[in-house]
């Protein structure tokens, strides 16, 4: 008897039975067939596009406003002509320091990239598309690559005198509970923000979840002042009786609270 495994895109170890049945009985017998798949070294085993990639996302992970991260994204042409690449999109995260204007059949590539964070000041989760448009004779297709970072705001350098007159950032409640809701409601409300410390209170920015529209928000807290966040929110949960979450993250100057989330929950009506 010959077993066929195909190990295309399945790298690790892998288990697999058998059952036969023979005219000896009318038990089965159960054969186990079990081994490693190994990748080919060097392979580019993402294809996006005319382009393999050595991956698919690019994650800078955590990233200080004071520091830069570079990443190197290989690529190949995964055709039989000569290719041209234009970059079409970068996010405004990032510098893109190199890339290849031609790449012949099958040639390989990098890409360089480097955060690009002190200038503009970008803070809290951010993801967005790097785009490559890759031409062949008159045909052209687009290759999209996610870039993901985590920009967070360096206080390291900040003195002992100087952490205990900082801002510092205070909510009323970090949960809040919207209670019963229509379906296909849209609610309006407002967060309360004060500022308890020293020196004035800078939101950077606000994350939020799905659902969710900052109206506005205090881009500036004066000590002992208060602000207030509007928002908008689209419940989730389609169906009546389902209950519904979302959060904002509100990402500020405060050195012992730079990330303060805040959950948004209800219930959809009956």
């Amino acid at each position: 008897m010959e077993v066929t495994f195909n190990p295309l895109n399945r790298i690790g170890s892998f288990h697999k039975s058998i059952l036969v049945k023979t005219n000896a009985g009318d038990e089965f017998l159960k054969l186990l067939v079990f081994g490693t798949v190994i990748p080919e070294p060097g392979k580019l085993r993402t294809k996006i596009g005319n382009l393999r990639l050595n991956k698919r996302n690019v994650n800078f992970r955590i990233v200080k406003d004071t520091e830069t991260k570079f990443d190197t994204l290989k690529i190949q042409n995964d055709t039989a002509k000569e290719m041209r690449i234009t970059l079409k999109k970068k996010p405004p995260f990032i510098e893109v320091l190199s890339y290849p204007e031609f790449l012949e059949p099958h040639q390989r590539a990098e890409i360089i990239l480097k955060t690009d964070t002190q200038k503009k000041k970008y803070y809290g989760h951010l993801i967005e598309d790097l785009i490559l448009s890759t031409k062949i004779d008159s045909f052209e297709t687009e290759t999209k690559i996610k870039v993901i970072i985590s920009i967070k705001e360096d206080f390291s350098y900040l003195t002992e005198k100087e952490l205990q007159n900082s801002a510092k950032i205070v909510l009323d409640s970090t949960h809040i509970d919207l209670g019963e809701v229509k379906k296909n409601t849209v609610i309006n409300t407002k967060i309360k923000l004060k500022n308890h410390g020293n020196s004035t209170l800078k939101i950077r920015t606000i994350n939020h979840s799905d659902g969710i529209e900052i109206l506005s928000y205090p881009t500036r807290i004066s000590p002992r002042k208060t602000g207030k966040i509007s928002l908008e929110i689209k419940p989730i949960a389609r169906f009546a009786g389902k209950k519904f979450l979302s959060y904002i993250t509100i990402i500020s100057n405060d050195p012992k609270r730079p990330e303060t989330r805040v959950e948004l929950s209800g219930k959809i009506a009956e």
